[in-house]
């Protein structure tokens, strides 16, 4: 036997299938057995009845809890600060001055005669003159209007007397004077030629000198007949005055007061006013606005004690704005409380000060919320004539300012809300993207009971929560409230009525079977607003807002009933996108397997066998992507650039999660065949490494129901559909990985023409799909 030199190993094409999906997506699932309810014909219906409750389960009102609202406690104590008065600062009161007498004041021609002629002094009157000194300013000393003496206690008063002249001077005489009373009298007796003298007096507490603002001064100079010793004139005889004569008599004096006793004059208007704002807590969700100040022992009083140690007597007031008296004549509030007392100097005094039966509420507005009390300390002191010692501190102390609790026999309150909500009817797994449709109908039937006399706004609203984000879509009226400016009594109770359907709300107010007021007014369609945020689950709540200033009184309450009925019957007014939430995780293909493929692979085909049980028409695309919790229905809205470029195709929910994984760019690989879809979209940070990517597999048209009911939108025959598509290497390359892919269908609903389609729990979209490859085995 001979071997052939060379073995030819044969090939052949191995066809390889591998599912991708199978999932039937039942619109059943949205019914639960709380809310969502199959009608008679088997169509989703939302319907939703109870009780209106507070979160504990009973009426929702002023009860036991609420006794610490009528009550204030821990308000804070206004630090009043004392009145002092320092001691009066007066400048001015050293001084000295001289005046002087020369020879130029005698008759006579001394430089021709070379001396003084002793005639002159044989018939010589005395020499008088005045002049005053100003001694303080009184203008300096701001506490007094006028000022009618400084009385001295401590200094000196002095004067010098030098005699130049050639004879002698007899007498000196000088008197002092403040508004004309005599203060000192000196007098000083034969003074000769260069001689001098001097007087001088203390003053003491015991001869203390009261000063006006000026001193007078007055003197006298008597010069007696003398006899010169030499020969003058011709027969007569003088002095000689060797050449000089610029002699004088000078007097010079030294006013010392070192020491003020008192001021006496007309004391200023003294007027001392401090503001203080003392902050009134508010319990959560209420404002208060105001209320009745209850009778009570430890409670509403204030106690003031002060110590008056000032020169006289003061007059006291305090006054605070929000709290008022009732005027009785005119059955009026209008007169704010004001307490004002007279203490005189040196006295201490406590003052207990009754609060009770007044009224606690704004100033102004009396709309306002009561953030404060607005207290005023005055201190006033009337313009007076005084006499006060200026060289001590005058003080005023507040030695005690104690507010007692604030307890209301009953309040004015502003609520910024208060719930009475049912509990949350969630309804999950509702698709993401929905959009661009209608509600074709709904009604909500609310009965309220109310007893609470302040205005009242009933604030329902239907929820989408999506992400731990949430839409409102409310549901707004007034509550019949039974106010007291009314003429209702507390107690009584009154009943709203609510009904709101797709295109109407009608709201009736009744009070013992009678209807007071009933108003209807268009709505338009705001459940829109939920579907279009794509929400995870849809929530039923509410609650009540109480605006405005009224009486709150305890016990009293607000409670009802309501029912909501809200049909899943959609007319889509234009092409939509939703994404279900059930994602399908790709088996991934180890590097040996993978490594094969891409050796051999001669064809990939993608296999898809749809059926259509739902009125819904519509293009599924099978998207693949490598995060499990990211599929955009807005893929295709995308475009190259940014994140914040694409701001306005993202919903805010994704887009901030896109910002918390740090996306900051987005690449867009459009269809070759169309560049108004997306192939492939990657997601990269600010250094443009790739952080994830969503990619469409292919596009699939999903054959209609074959037959729908045009008058409810109930499919009666499904629809069938299958397609083969063929693969591109690049999609093949994402199928065949070992990393981790996901995959959910998209699905793109077309418009209904204006005509309702109405989901129910028997409608389905049952999509199976595999991928069938050829590879090319090579030789054994």
């Amino acid at each position: 036997m001979k071997f052939p030199e060379e073995w030819n190993q044969p090939s052949w094409h191995l066809p390889i299938n591998f599912p991708l999906q199978d999932e039937t997506y039942f619109f059943g699932g949205l019914a639960d057995s709380n809310t969502i309810f199959l009608s008679e014909d088997s169509s989703l219906v939302i319907l939703f009845e109870d009780k209106l409750t507070g979160p504990n389960g009973g009426k929702v009102g002023i009860d036991s809890t609420f006794n610490p609202y009528f009550k204030i406690d821990n308000l804070d104590t206004p630090d009043i600060e004392s009145i002092i008065i320092e001691p009066i600062e007066i400048n001015g009161f050293d001084t000295s001055f001289a005046e002087s007498k020369s020879l130029s004041d005698f008759e006579g021609n001394f430089e021709l005669y070379g001396c003084f002629p002793d005639e002159i002094t044989q018939n010589l009157d005395p020499i008088t003159d005045n002049f005053s000194e100003t001694i303080y300013n009184s203008e300096e000393i701001e506490v007094f209007n006028t000022i009618d003496s400084i009385t001295v206690t401590d200094g000196l008063l002095s004067v010098f007397v030098f005699n130049e002249f050639p004879f002698e001077i007899t007498t000196v005489k000088i008197d002092m004077f403040t508004a004309g009373e005599p203060i000192w009298q000196v007098e000083m007796n034969n003074i000769g030629e260069n001689e001098s003298d001097s007087r001088a007096r203390n003053i003491s507490e015991f001869n203390p000198i009261a000063l006006k603002e000026t001193i007078l001064f007055e003197y006298e100079i008597i010069i007696e007949p003398q006899v010169g010793n030499i020969s003058c004139i011709s027969p007569g005889t003088g002095w000689n005055l060797n050449g000089n004569f610029d002699r004088e008599l000078l007097v010079s004096f030294e006013l010392n007061f070192e020491e003020i006793g008192f001021v006496a004059g007309n004391l200023k208007e003294f007027v001392h006013v401090e503001n203080y704002q003392i902050e009134i807590p508010n319990p959560d969700n209420i404002w208060l606005n105001g209320g009745l100040l209850a009778y009570g022992d430890s409670v509403n009083h204030l106690e003031l004690e002060f110590t008056n140690n000032l020169f006289t007597d003061m007059e006291l007031g305090l006054s605070i704005d929000e709290i008022f008296i009732h005027d009785e004549y005119n059955n009026e509030w209008n007169e704010s409380f004001n307490w004002n007392e007279m203490l005189e100097k040196g006295f201490n005094r406590n003052y207990p000060l009754s609060l009770e039966n007044y009224l606690l509420r704004p100033y102004e507005n009396l709309e306002d919320t009561l953030k404060s009390l607005n207290m005023t300390f005055t201190g006033f002191i009337p313009s007076q004539d005084i006499e006060l010692n200026p060289n001590i501190s005058y003080s005023f102390s507040i030695d005690t300012v104690l507010i007692k609790p604030i307890q209301l026999e009953y309040i004015n309150a502003i609520f910024q809300e208060m719930d009475f909500s049912s509990p949350s009817v969630q309804i999950d797994e509702v698709p993401e993207g929905f959009e661009g449709f209608q509600f074709a109908d709904v009604m909500l039937d609310l009965n309220i009971q109310n007893q609470i006399g302040v205005p009242v706004n009933l604030d329902m609203f239907l929820a989408g929560v999506k992400n731990n984000d949430t839409t409102f879509v409310p549901l707004q009226d007034s509550i019949f409230s039974p106010t007291l400016n009314d003429g209702f009594e507390i107690g009584d109770s009154v009943q709203t009525n609510i009904i709101m359907n797709g295109t109407h709300q009608i709201s009736t107010w009744i009070f013992e079977n009678n209807i007071i007021k009933s108003d209807t007014i268009p709505l338009s369609s705001s459940f829109l607003d939920i579907m279009n945020f794509a929400p995870n689950e849809i929530v039923v709540g509410g609650v009540s807002q109480l605006n405005g200033a009224g009486t709150l009184a305890p016990e009293t309450f607000v409670w009802g009933d309501f029912k909501l009925k809200l049909p899943l019957s959609f007319i889509f007014e234009e092409n939509m996108n939703i994404v279900p939430e059930v994602t399908t995780e790709m088996n991934s293909m180890n590097e040996d397997t993978k490594g094969q493929l891409e050796e051999g692979l001669v064809s990939a085909n993608l296999n898809v066998s749809i059926e259509n049980h739902s009125p819904l028409a519509m293009t599924l695309s099978l998207l693949i992507s490598t995060r499990e919790d990211f599929f955009p229905h807005y893929l295709d809205n995308l475009i190259s650039g940014s994140l914040v470029t694409n701001q306005e195709f993202i919903p805010e929910s994704d887009f901030d999660k896109l910002s918390m994984l740090n996306v900051n760019r987005i690449e867009v690989e459009p269809l070759a065949d169309d560049e108004n879809k997306a192939l492939r979209v990657i997601f990269r940070d600010e250094n443009l490494f790739e952080l994830f990517w969503v990619g469409r597999i292919a596009d699939i048209t999903i054959p209609e129901a074959e037959e729908i009911n045009p008058n409810t939108g109930h499919v009666i025959k499904s629809g069938y559909g299958n397609d083969v598509i063929e693969l591109s290497v690049e999609k093949m390359d994402w199928l065949t990985t070992s990393s981790k892919r996901y995959s959910r269908p998209m699905m793109e609903f077309v418009s209904s023409g204006g005509y309702p389609r109405t989901l129910r729990s028997t409608d389905y979209l049952k999509v199976s799909s595999y991928v069938s490859i050829v590879i090319n085995t090579g030789g054994f």
